[in-house]
């Protein structure tokens, strides 16, 4: 079980340090406003909590609704009706005001 929480957990962490987001928006801004030094450590901040977020979801969380399926059954099906009702209202409010 180990290798394929790793390999989970290796895809995760690339996907957060390409996606652009408003971590990369700070390092810029650091970088244009400070000089490269300040920006490095923000950088380093940056992936140390990508780090962090990551073994907590792969390992902890995983973890959790791996050994409790019902509570992942419920958790998806909570999820599902956030999201559905969210795209609901939006769609309603952009199409019919």
């Amino acid at each position: 079980m180990f290798p394929t929480d790793y390999i989970v957990y290796l895809q995760l962490l690339l996907f957060l340090f390409i996606s652009p987001g408003l971590p990369r928006v700070l390092i810029v801004s650091h970088t244009l406003n400070y000089g490269l030094k300040r920006s490095v450590w923000t950088a380093v901040g940056d992936i140390s909590a990508n780090f962090l977020q990551g073994f907590a979801m792969v390992f902890l969380i995983g973890t959790f609704l791996k050994d409790n399926p019902e509570t992942a059954n419920y958790e998806f099906y909570s999820y599902g009706s956030y999201l559905y009702v969210g795209v609901n209202k939006s769609f309603i409010d952009y199409f019919c005001m």
